[in-house]
């Protein structure tokens, strides 16, 4: 176990020293724009995303941990997650609130709030949530389906769609938002893969790594179709969560989120 705790720190520190050292890589992705999905790309309110995913199902430290792309670990077990976040301008960590600075001309951070569900069925796990993406109205909904695996497999699989209705869409860019995607995720010791592609937002395919960092911190490096994010939460009690992390290389990540 110690091996493979090693290994993972290693890994994922090689990862970002590799983001540190290519800005002109990260100065390739943008935000903004038609087929840019600029609202899903912060913290999502998927399984997996701020707060970390067991193989069990149950939320916590030691889980699969992404910023914002999909696992193949759904939230099961009657388990809750709420949480907000916020995706700064720049690279300097704002909190995302009072609402009423999102969306006016000086703008500095676009926050939103989320809540996830997951629950254990006959036919395998399945997380349902609902996001509320820049602070406000429109409510974008997630659902998540975990196929059924045997409990020694290293391997989870799931399918499912992010924002069905095309809810979260952008005014006036005029492009539906509803994304379907499949991602797998395997496990080595403390280590978590996931690769995984899709339509819409996953259209490009998506692929994450997290490890732990040691004590209470885990790390994550992903690349979410558009470009490479990382970032690292610290877990309280097994219950609170906080994240920190880069986005596409231009833009600071904030969030927390309660785990029940």
């Amino acid at each position: 176990m110690e091996t493979g705790k090693h290994t993972g720190v290693r890994v994922v520190r090689l990862a970002v020293a590799a983001l540190v050292v290519l800005p002109a890589a990260w100065g390739q992705d943008g935000l903004s724009g038609p087929g840019r999905f600029e609202q899903f790309r912060g913290p999502s309110g998927l399984p997996g995303s701020v707060v970390g995913v067991r193989f069990d199902g149950s939320p916590g430290a030691g889980g699969a941990l992404t910023l914002s792309t999909p696992v193949g670990v759904a939230l099961g077990g009657g388990h809750w997650v709420a949480g907000v976040g916020g995706v700064s301008k720049d690279l300097l960590f704002r909190i995302p609130w009072p609402p009423e600075r999102v969306g006016s001309s000086e703008n500095n951070v676009n926050g939103h709030a989320w809540l996830l569900y997951g629950l254990d069925t006959a036919s395998g796990r399945v997380a349902l949530g609902a996001a509320f993406p820049h602070g406000g109205l429109p409510v974008s909904f997630n659902a998540q389906w975990e196929l059924p695996t045997p409990r020694d497999l290293p391997l989870r699989v799931s399918v499912g769609v992010q924002d069905p209705f095309s809810d979260g869409a952008v005014r006036g860019l005029g492009e539906r938002t509803d994304s379907y995607f499949a991602a797998a995720t395997a496990k080595a010791g403390s280590i978590y893969a996931t690769t995984g592609v899709g339509t819409g937002r996953f259209k490009e395919g998506f692929m994450s790594v997290s490890a732990p960092l040691g004590g209470l911190l885990r790390a994550t490096v992903e690349h979410d179709g558009f470009g490479w994010n990382f970032g690292a939460s610290v877990v309280f009690l097994d219950r609170f969560h906080l994240f920190a992390g880069v986005l596409g290389g231009r833009h600071a990540v904030l969030a927390g989120a309660v785990s029940f």
